[in-house]
């Protein structure tokens, strides 16, 4: 098999050239690709589980642990612990955090957009669905829901 025809190869390459336009636009908003993923998700699924935000990113706790210790000395999310079993900490973004991620997805719409001028609405939306698909049948659930 060619290398070219290699669909790993392939995702590979669309990867690095998001990464490449994503993440200085994100660091513009002075966040990581991580940091924001995870404000996204914390969006998505408030008073969610640093465990769960660690599984949805595929990232061991103690690195979600590091990440979102740096989003609350941003002040851009907040902890609270549950109070009938400490050892649960539920994550909230603040009122800077809900600001800060609307500009996050904004932004990385627009870069999307822009890597994708090429294609038509139908070839975009016929590439997410079969991404999803993708996605779904190696977790065997949607990985990024319900956090």
């Amino acid at each position: 098999m060619e290398l070219k025809n290699s669909v790993g190869y392939l995702l590979r390459r669309a990867d690095k050239l998001f990464r490449e336009t994503t993440l200085p636009a994100l660091a513009k908003l002075s966040l990581s690709s991580l940091e924001g993923t995870t404000l996204y998700l914390v969006r998505e699924n408030p008073d969610c589980t640093l465990r769960r935000l660690a599984e949805a990113v595929d990232t061991a706790p103690p690195s979600m642990h590091r990440i979102v210790v740096s989003l609350e000395q941003k002040g851009l999310v907040s902890r609270r612990r549950d109070t009938t079993d400490a050892r649960f900490v539920y994550i909230r973004l603040t009122e800077e955090g809900s600001r800060r991620v609307e500009k996050a997805v904004e932004t990385v719409r627009t870069v999307e957009r822009e890597a994708m001028t090429d294609l038509s609405r139908s070839e975009i939306l016929r590439l997410r669905r079969m991404l999803d698909r993708l996605l779904i049948l190696t977790f065997e659930t949607d990985p990024i829901s319900k956090p």
